[in-house]
């Protein structure tokens, strides 16, 4: 019988097409998950090594790493169930209660910010402060790797003095995800990465998914592109690590699909499971569980993820037991669905599917 990667590969190779066009120096890595059997394809050269488009990568060499970014959002909320299953929080605690500092701000007292409200992107915090966007626009160096010119001291600044409204609809928040990761690290006691490697990716298997890699790592890391071809900086984080800091690679996260989908069969796996609930909701927007999106038709559950030389997708279907992992060394630029890395990720999930 043919392999998962035998049996799809020629209709993905024609799926990526449009994306690799205008890439010379791309390596796009999928991974696939149907039915507890995996597959890792690669298209291009890794590092200038020859390489066939969609090639089946070999389970013998050491797999590429990448920054997530934003899909280190979900690896924040499964780090936030476990703290919840610990008893050390719960999902309607305050804010404040972690940060009693905070508590001088009047509007957080008049309308309480829970760890719920900044798990599903509803705690009113705009995705960056506006001084810090401001650095962005006018900045090369900040723009280059902004998130190290952003420190603890300057969220907690930021945070004693905004105004927090009272009407919460849902407003992507990187800071707020950060804000999440720190309160987190300090229920452990400790820094974010030593935090999440302990209770998250240890358990679960995950040994090349960290923030600060290994030198044997680091030599495996892809360089990243920005749209222009032009090679990208890697991006270092000081404070807001839960919202994006993570790097990893196509095998780490097929495994962490499978425990998602399977559930059940893994000791993490009723702890990912939470994660999955559905936590905020609204007319027009989207179905938010922990970090996770959550398309409430097709019934796939998705994130994605993007820095200056990077872009990256992660969804799975539980009802069809498929998933996909889409990694990218270029930065996200096309406004076209089809001619990005989430298009490519929806529409392989429609294909194991078998809606394709």
């Amino acid at each position: 019988m043919a392999s998962l990667a035998e049996r799809h590969e020629p209709k993905i190779g024609d799926i990526i097409r449009p994306y690799c066009r205008k890439r010379p120096r791309l390596l796009l890595t999928i991974g696939l998950y149907k039915d507890g059997e995996t597959a890792v394809l690669q298209h291009g050269p890794p590092h200038g090594t020859p390489h066939g488009p969609s090639a089946g990568a070999s389970p013998h060499v050491s797999p590429p790493i990448y920054e997530i970014g934003s899909i280190t959002k979900v690896f924040t909320g499964a780090l936030l169930a476990r703290a919840i299953r610990d008893g050390r929080a719960r999902l309607d605690d305050p804010v404040t209660r972690f940060m009693p500092d905070l508590a001088s701000n009047g509007s957080l007292a008049e309308h309480p910010v829970t760890l719920r409200h900044l798990v599903t992107h509803t705690s009113g915090l705009p995705s960056l402060p506006p001084s810090f966007i401001f650095r962005l626009l006018f900045s090369r160096k900040v723009r280059s790797n902004p998130y190290v010119h952003f420190s603890t001291d300057d969220m907690l600044r930021f945070l004693s003095r905004f105004t927090f409204p009272a009407r919460r609809p849902f407003r992507y928040s990187n800071l707020g995800a950060g804000l999440l990761g720190h309160i987190l690290a300090n229920v452990y006691q400790g820094d974010y990465e030593t935090v999440l490697l302990e209770h998250i990716c240890r358990p679960l298997g995950l040994a090349d998914t960290a923030i600060r890699l290994s030198g044997e790592q680091r030599e495996r890391l892809v360089p990243g592109y920005t749209g222009q071809n032009k090679p990208a900086a890697n991006w270092d984080f000081r404070s807001l690590e839960g919202a994006g800091a993570l790097r990893s690679t196509a095998r780490d996260l097929l495994d962490f699909v499978q425990v998602n989908v399977e559930g059940t069969g893994h000791p993490a796996g009723d702890l990912l499971q939470d994660t999955h609930q559905v936590l905020h909701e609204e007319a027009g927007g989207p179905a938010v569980g922990m970090a996770w999106m959550v398309e409430r038709k097709s019934g796939i559950i998705w994130h994605n993820g993007g820095t200056g030389g990077y872009a990256s997708f992660l969804g799975f279907n539980k009802e069809n037991k498929t998933g996909v992992v889409v990694l990218s060394n270029y930065e996200h630029t096309s406004q076209n669905h089809v001619e990005s890395v989430d298009g490519i990720g929806f529409l392989v999930l429609a294909l194991l599917g078998g809606r394709r």
